[in-house]
């Protein structure tokens, strides 16, 4: 039996167990660990600490009220280990499926089936085994604390972390990744300020706050500035620069104009939403930029770089998202 088989067959018994397994009847229960109680135990302890980096809330509890390591149990919580429903319609569960399709995250299979989300409402699960993988166009490198990162962002929850020999709590606004490394923009109270911070330069612990986090919002200043070629990858490249226009809708106009700068807007609408003019040499990077927002975005000139959003959509996806795809570019 595989490793990856084992795990999951040891996540799934954690999960839905009715209280906490003692290590004998994991031992007892989950095949593929050795018969020899000190191999099986230094297997198991790899095997928790793999659970552990992969995210999942794996805890330690007492059994019957014990006081030594034979009355310990482990489980794993369900209101700790599922997500809570985001509500997401169709065509973001498509947009969410076509991002785990495109980008491999870590070099884990077992990663890459843990965080691959959104899969199309309607897909037949029985279909899901013979459709053609899709070949991933980037691969993002996983880094220790991204889990809790990403929870602090979501659940608006302060994180700690040792940044350059300091304590540092700050509240998360986004995590990027830039030229090979992640990056977290957070506010940090302490100097009512945001600030980056590059995770692999985090020193642990890193530490999640139980309580939620009122993150005031961004000052347009302290957004990255046009012209920066580290903040504006569709300008690199030794291709001809050509012109492109994006519509993008309110409120996501106002952190576009941050960003890019009030020389990129050609003009604002009624509704708050604004296009904005940019100098293209790496599609790519440009498409991956106009994808990031997601339906609040629309390529509105040149006409190729529409049509060949339309096809790479629909390439990636196949018919589900190539017929949302139509009907929204026309």
């Amino acid at each position: 039996m595989s490793r990856i088989e084992r795990l999951l067959n040891l996540t799934s018994a954690l999960l839905h167990t009715g209280r906490p397994l003692r290590a004998e009847d994991i031992h007892g229960t989950i095949p593929g660990y050795p018969e020899d109680k000190t191999s099986f135990r230094r297997q198991f302890e790899r095997d928790k600490d793999a659970l552990r980096q992969l995210g999942l809330p794996l805890t330690t509890e007492s059994v019957d009220g014990g006081v030594d390591e034979a009355q310990f149990g482990y489980r794993i919580r369900q209101d700790e280990y599922f997500l809570r429903d985001p509500g997401l319609t169709p065509d973001e569960l498509s947009a969410l499926h076509l991002a785990a399709q495109k980008v491999r995250y870590g070099s884990d299979p077992t990663t890459n089936a843990l965080w691959k989300l959104g899969r199309p409402v309607d897909a037949d699960p029985s279909e899901e085994a013979d459709r053609e993988v899709v070949e991933a166009a980037a691969a993002l490198p996983s880094e220790g604390p991204l889990a809790l990162l990403f929870e602090s962002i979501a659940g608006r929850r302060a994180i700690s972390f040792t940044y350059k020999s300091e304590r540092r709590t700050v509240a998360g606004r986004r995590l990027a990744f830039r030229n090979g490394h992640w990056y977290l923009t957070a506010f940090d109270p302490a100097r009512n300020d945001d600030r980056s911070f590059r995770v692999d330069r985090m020193d642990p612990p890193v530490e999640l706050s139980t309580e939620e986090f009122v993150v005031p919002d961004a000052a347009p200043e302290a957004a990255p500035r046009q012209g920066n070629p580290f903040d504006a990858p569709w300008e690199l490249g030794d291709n001809r620069a050509v012109v492109a226009e994006v519509l993008l809708d309110h409120p996501h106009s106002t952190w576009a104009r941050g960003r890019l700068g009030d020389s990129a807007v050609v003009r604002t609408n009624d509704d708050g939403g604004a296009v904005f003019r940019l100098q293209v040499r790496n599609v790519d990077a440009f498409r991956s930029f106009v994808l990031g927002f997601l339906d609040h975005a629309e390529v509105l000139s040149p006409p190729e770089f529409r049509e060949e959003l339309l096809v790479w959509v629909q390439q990636g996806l196949g018919d589900h998202v190539g017929v949302a795809a139509e009907q929204e570019y026309p």
